[in-house]
């Protein structure tokens, strides 16, 4: 983490990308675009998780990257969880939170996979707003509509 920027101000830098990505995941889903929206949906959760681990928890990512790679987000959430006292009631996520993820890589990184499907789309658009708005009402934010 960089000595300059607060841990708060990091929140707050994730919290704002979050919620960017969310509405760009709804406006892609909406349009047809549903490779983008599962992007989207993923970074959703992504900026959401590094945004509730820098509000409620002492973690830091790497010191060699400064980020968290994406494969490490399962670990945060289920940190992130089990610190406010609801992993077993909304654990499920983790395995919703993997779908995304193979969706994303799908849609980014397999020639193959030119197109998704609207239901893999829409699947991947409810578990980011599930994840979404999870955290932000942890951490007592406001949600966007």
């Amino acid at each position: 983490m960089s000595a300059t920027v607060s841990r708060e101000n990091l929140a707050e830098q994730f919290r704002q990308k979050a919620d960017e990505s969310l509405l760009a995941a709804r406006t892609c889903l909406t349009n047809g675009m549903y490779r983008a929206a599962c992007n989207r949906s993923w970074y959703t959760i992504y900026q959401s998780i590094c945004a509730g681990t820098y509000a409620r928890l002492t973690q830091d990512p790497p010191s060699d990257t400064g980020s968290w790679k994406h494969n490490a987000l399962h670990s945060l959430f289920h940190n992130f969880l089990r610190h406010a006292h609801l992993r077993i009631r909304h654990g499920y996520l983790l395995s919703c939170m993997q779908d995304v993820l193979e969706a994303r890589i799908l849609a980014d990184y397999k020639p193959d996979q030119l197109l998704l499907t609207a239901e893999q789309a829409e699947d991947a658009v409810a578990t980011a707003e599930q994840i979404h708005d999870l955290i932000w009402k942890i951490c007592e934010w406001t949600t966007i509509t």
